[in-house]
């Protein structure tokens, strides 16, 4: 499909870029996902629609789909220099920092595993409770993050995996994991991964949910292969080949730790 449609018009641009994100195709994600929205609307953190210059939106957009796969960091903090400079010069003083948390804000907490807290991060983040529990965490409050982490898991009893997004659940993966408790990492990652058919058609609709399903299931063969459990690091390394097999060259080292840990069928000479 991504072949078939080299140029794309915005209709079929965010599936596409979807389906780039899912296949480690990041850059042609980049390009398509800024044909596919309305060029000068963004959502603020608290819901509203505001309305700023299409160059702000379109950057947004690009920094959303390298955050989402955590990389190329590098382009990640090119772009979030480059939102600095556009808001600065295009936006109202008044204005200006619901704009930057507008553009900012999720690929603050997609980010955090590799870059730690950025300049949007704040105690008090509204609905977007991951981006308080970093800041918590990285202000050095373990017990209050694991005391609230605890609570949200315990109230999710009942629930199918699927209910949670597969991105969040990997951030809640690794915040756990920085915790120091690997075990109730690996289990709870496993368990959503292993009810994959549960996330439903959303994987597909959103760019962080089709990145966040790769990065969990990196993650979950490595946390496996900490653990011996050959099995299991077989089986999520082989599904992460599957789809990144000619992705970009930035991912080829996590392609190639994934060919490790798939074992020799997969590795290449």
């Amino acid at each position: 499909m991504l072949s078939a449609w080299r140029t794309a018009t915005p209709a079929v641009a965010g599936d596409l870029a979807r389906l780039a994100v899912l296949t480690g195709h990041v850059h042609r994600a980049a390009e398509l996902l800024p044909r596919s929205e309305p060029e000068s609307v963004m959502t603020s953190p608290e819901g509203a629609v505001i309305r700023v210059q299409p160059r702000i939106t379109q950057a947004a957009l690009r920094l959303l789909v390298y955050s989402a796969v955590g990389g190329p960091l590098d382009s990640v903090t090119a772009l979030e220099r480059r939102i600095d400079r556009e808001v600065q010069g295009y936006v109202d003083a008044s204005r200006r920092t619901v704009v930057r948390q507008s553009a900012m804000d999720l690929p603050a907490v997609q980010t955090f595993p590799e870059l730690g807290l950025q300049a949007v991060h704040r105690a008090r983040a509204g609905g977007l409770y991951l981006m308080e529990w970093q800041w918590a965490l990285a202000h050095g409050d373990t017990a209050g993050v694991r005391a609230r982490l605890a609570a949200k898991l315990a109230g999710r009893k009942g629930r199918v995996p699927g209910d949670i997004p597969i991105d969040f659940t990997f951030q809640e993966t690794r915040l756990l994991l920085q915790l120091g408790d690997t075990l109730t990492a690996t289990e709870y990652l496993g368990r959503s991964l292993d009810a994959l058919p549960t996330l439903g058609s959303m994987l597909l609709s959103l760019v962080s949910e089709s990145a966040g399903l790769v990065r969990a299931m990196v993650l979950r063969a490595e946390l496996a292969a900490r653990t011996g459990d050959a099995a299991t690091a077989q089986r999520w390394s082989r599904a992460v080949l599957a789809l990144w097999s000619d992705a970009d060259v930035e991912l080829r080292p996590t392609v190639e730790r994934m060919r490790t840990l798939a074992g020799p069928a997969q590795r290449q000479d």
